[in-house]
């Protein structure tokens, strides 16, 4: 898929375009179902940290060590808007789900959000914890979550700008984070090797998964309610039911370190995505294994 590791990885919600990123400077992409390429954009000076697409599949968004966020128009196959965050900022980022705003993290916890169009600045989110590391809004846009250094997760209300939680249960970086559309539940992924369930409207931690033997590095809710993907350095990709709290799969297949996991729209479908340089697509598991 790419000549080095594949850092970030995010499928389009009709199901068929999936967007890659990595080492190697590039971002491409590609069809799900065939898996042909369709587009790589070198833009990057430096090697691309984050990905994502938005519902619609129209745009593209990478973030990269060069400090800069790029959106992409999918149909064309051109650059549309280049955003230039700072030193140190914007090492992951997403589309919120109108995709008219861009959540970016920053080195100091907070959240910079940004026009997608315009590419001006928004509004600055402030926060407690310390370099961010992953970002989500939840399913309507209201809230957006990260997951920082120094293992704190925090929670936001985007239109006033007020952060409403900051949970400090792992012990590690937080390098995943995720809100599942049907449940609302906010789930987070740490090199403490545990997944933690939040209930982000009222503020309260109900579950603590654990499974992995190293750093949880990435982590995609179905988006159905039902299931959870993560990945991690320990090589293993594993899906959890998030009804029954257990690990229903585990798959190791990839070679190194998964960097990321990312679900197709009918939560049928997934793709990891890894150090070794390849992607790899599976089938959810629909029962105990």
């Amino acid at each position: 898929a790419h000549e080095d590791g594949v850092w970030s990885v995010a499928w389009h919600n009709a199901g068929n375009i999936v967007v890659s990123g990595g080492v190697d400077q590039a971002v491409r992409c590609w069809n799900a179902n065939d898996g042909q390429l369709q587009h790589t954009w070198q833009d990057a000076l430096l090697a691309i940290v984050s990905v994502d697409i938005s519902r619609t599949g129209d745009v593209a968004l990478s973030t990269s060590m060069d400090h800069k966020l790029r959106v992409y128009d999918v149909k064309e196959g051109k650059l549309q808007q280049t955003i230039e965050a700072g030193p140190g900022e914007a090492w992951s980022a997403c589309f919120s789900p109108d995709a008219t705003q861009i959540a970016a993290t920053s080195r100091t916890g907070a959240i910079h959000l940004w026009q997608t169009s315009a590419g001006t600045s928004l509004a600055t989110l402030e926060g407690k914890g310390k370099f961010g590391m992953s970002v989500a809004y939840n399913a309507d846009g209201s809230m957006v979550a990260c997951g920082t250094e120094n293992g704190a997760v925090q929670v936001w209300e985007v239109a006033t700008s007020r952060l409403l939680y900051s949970f400090e249960d792992h012990t590690k970086p937080v390098r995943a984070i995720t809100f599942d559309v049907e449940s609302g539940l906010l789930c987070t992924g740490s090199d403490d090797q545990r997944i933690h369930l939040y209930d982000a409207r009222h503020g309260n931690r109900i579950a603590s998964l654990a499974g992995h033997q190293g750093w949880v590095t990435t982590l995609r809710a179905a988006g159905t309610g039902q299931q959870l993907v993560s990945g991690s350095t320990d090589r293993k990709v594993k899906v959890w039911d998030l009804g029954a709290r257990q690990c229903v799969d585990t798959i190791q297949e990839h070679l190194d370190t998964i960097w990321s996991v990312a679900w197709n729209e009918d939560g049928k479908r997934f793709v990891s995505a890894g150090e070794d340089g390849s992607m790899r697509f599976y089938a959810a598991a629909t029962s105990s294994a």
